[in-house]
């Protein structure tokens, strides 16, 4: 979202929020009730990561609904909503501006707090017993309403570079609010001023001004025609896009796992895998997609393929085989890319000298 759509939708929800304003005074900072930081770190990095299967952006009326008041304490630089494939909302991703501090990244989220459960997503309820009393984390307590207030040290002692994430949760009007700010080199760990701003604004415009959000504004969303299917080898064979580039024998010793189609905002590909039976993860994954510019590195061109060419990507792994790393073949401005684990030099030549000669 642009500077003018921004400029728009805070001059909107303005107007909108005039008469809901008027006669209120916005809290001092000594009003505010404080937050208590539960320090831990270094962050754990890797597991699963939700990914949108679409988005769009918030247009000025559903920032105004769905961001009420906002306007008198925070400068929105865009909003998002994050849907999956059947419309359910995931959430709303929201980027706060925060003054004076260009290098720092403030966000906030917003989930519905609501079970939801399907062959390829989960999520539970929130739950702060866990946090007090397997985690043994404090609460605090602002105008009524628990707030889970954490600070991270993302690298510890790994790293010379002091960075951290101050981090908020809490649930109101059945939406939980999760709010990340990242710091480098913070002044104080045990403290930031900027999150018990944005905290306790967010809980005051619904507990003592009444403004509260409206996600059903974001209901029924635009889904053009986007898929995440899991199909038949026969089915991913009869793909029109990528179909074609599937081989047909199946390399010595793996069997056929899985087959995956998907189509989205960012991913438009045709993944197959292959596993060998009894030996744990030595998976081969075959995926078809559209290049794009962030495929510029170890790419080689069909013309170019030969065994020679797989044995650059060889090196020995952690058996006594030779194993092939992962690299991108470019076909008919089709991109094919080859992941391995196990798979030798011979297996993978085996497989890729059948696509490029049909």
């Amino acid at each position: 979202m642009n500077k003018q759509k921004i400029a728009a939708c805070v001059a909107i929800v303005l107007m909108l929020c005039v008469f809901t304003a008027c006669g209120e005074s916005v809290p001092q900072p000594a009003e505010y009730h404080p937050l208590v930081l539960n320090f831990y770190g270094p962050a754990a990095f890797g597991g699963h990561e939700y990914r949108a299967k679409f988005w769009h952006d918030l247009t000025c009326e559903q920032i105004a609904a769905v961001l009420p008041g906002f306007e008198r304490f925070a400068t929105i630089e865009g909003a998002a909503a994050e849907y999956e494939l059947d419309n359910w909302l995931n959430k709303v991703s929201v980027g706060i501006e925060q003054p004076d501090e260009p290098n720092n990244s403030t966000s906030i989220t917003l989930t519905k707090d609501a079970v939801r459960s399907t062959e390829t997503y989960s999520r539970d309820l929130l739950d702060f017993s866990y946090w007090e009393e397997v985690k043994g984390f404090t609460l605090s307590d602002v105008y009524g309403v628990p707030v889970l207030a954490e600070c991270i040290d993302i690298y510890g002692d790994a790293s010379p570079l002091e960075y951290y994430e101050f981090k908020a949760t809490f649930l109101l009007n059945g939406i939980i609010y999760s709010i990340s700010l990242c710091v480098y080199d913070p002044a104080s760990t045990e403290y930031n001023a900027y999150l018990e701003m944005l905290v306790n604004e967010i809980i005051l415009t619904s507990v003592k001004d009444g403004l509260i959000p409206d996600l059903s504004v974001l209901d029924n969303p635009e889904n053009p025609g986007f898929r995440d299917d899991k199909l038949t080898l026969e089915q991913a064979y009869a793909d029109p896009d990528f179909g074609a580039y599937l081989p047909r024998k199946v390399p010595e010793g793996f069997v056929v796992d899985y087959v995956w189609r998907i189509f989205s905002q960012t991913r438009n590909e045709l993944c197959v895998c292959y596993r060998s039976p009894g030996a744990g993860a030595t998976d081969f994954y075959w995926t078809v997609s559209e290049p794009s510019e962030n495929d510029a590195d170890n790419i080689f061109r069909a013309e170019d393929m030969s065994f020679e060419t797989v044995m650059t990507r060889a090196y020995d792994g952690d058996s006594e085989n030779v194993i092939v790393k992962d690299f991108g073949v470019l076909i008919d401005d089709v991109m094919i890319d080859i992941y391995t684990y196990y798979a030798s030099p011979e297996q993978v030549w085996e497989i890729l000298e059948q696509v490029i000669s049909q």
